[in-house]
């Protein structure tokens, strides 16, 4: 039972909409087919403050061909909103985002931005754990195939987001499940079952304590994933020189 799914159906959040696509995406890139991949993955536009990662991932797997189907896909999308809201339509957007109301209640959210908000030096705090997690991204894009650096990336999207909540933590079952399958340390196994719990996602409800101490797990996770992820490819490497 997902907790984030439940939230997003009954407050009629669009992430499950998302996660649609990005099983349809994963599922033509593991089918050999990168470009259409990308072009149906431009749709995540509709939520693109949680995909931050995108461009780490694609540089650190050098996958042009899923990269020119994302161009394209979102060169149309472009078009057709300046088709429908005019060519202000980007800095209407921008200031829309930047409104107060656009994101109450921050202590709920799940976002390192969120969690370091009120705290003494909290920018730097955040600003050193977000490189920690671009850092890790990119460990994992170069060191693993297509699904593990895809899972990371959405992880790593979500942490680094200004606005996200609990019903987008929809997006970090892709990575979890894929770290469950292939991980081989049951610490990280066991904490990304922990995470995908209906008490866990629960919790960030209780208020900002719940959401710093998920925010904060989520962090370990990915970063965790980056240095096993590290540990094998040096590994591979020994075994080949041997």
């Amino acid at each position: 039972m997902s907790a984030p799914a439940l939230l997003a159906w009954s407050n009629g959040q669009d992430t499950p909409f998302l996660l649609l696509v990005l099983a349809i995406t994963a599922r033509l890139h593991v089918d050999g087919k990168p470009f259409l991949a990308g072009l149906l993955f431009a749709l995540c536009a509709a939520k693109g403050h949680l995909f931050l990662l995108t461009p780490v991932w694609i540089l650190a797997r050098g996958d042009w061909a899923f990269l020119r189907g994302l161009s394209i896909g979102g060169f149309v999308l472009a078009a057709l909103s300046t088709f429908v809201a005019g060519w202000r339509w980007p800095i209407e957007m921008l200031a829309e985002a930047g409104n107060p109301m656009f994101s109450p209640n921050t202590e709920l959210m799940t976002n390192l931005h969120a969690a370091f908000f009120n705290v003494p030096g909290g920018t730097v705090v955040e600003l050193i754990l977000s490189l920690a997690v671009v850092a890790a991204t990119w460990t994992v894009a170069r060191g693993s195939s297509f699904l593990p650096a895809f899972g990371a990336a959405l992880i790593g999207g979500v942490l680094l987001a200004r606005h996200s909540y609990a019903a987008d933590l929809l997006l970090v079952l892709p990575g979890c499940l894929a770290l469950i399958a292939l991980s081989r340390s049951l610490l990280l196994r066991t904490l990304a079952v922990a995470l995908l719990l209906p008490p866990a996602v629960l919790a960030v409800h209780f208020g900002a304590a719940g959401s710093l101490a998920f925010t904060l797990a989520l962090w370990a996770l990915v970063v965790g994933w980056a240095f096993e992820t590290r540990r094998t490819s040096a590994a591979a490497t020994r075994q080949q020189q041997a």
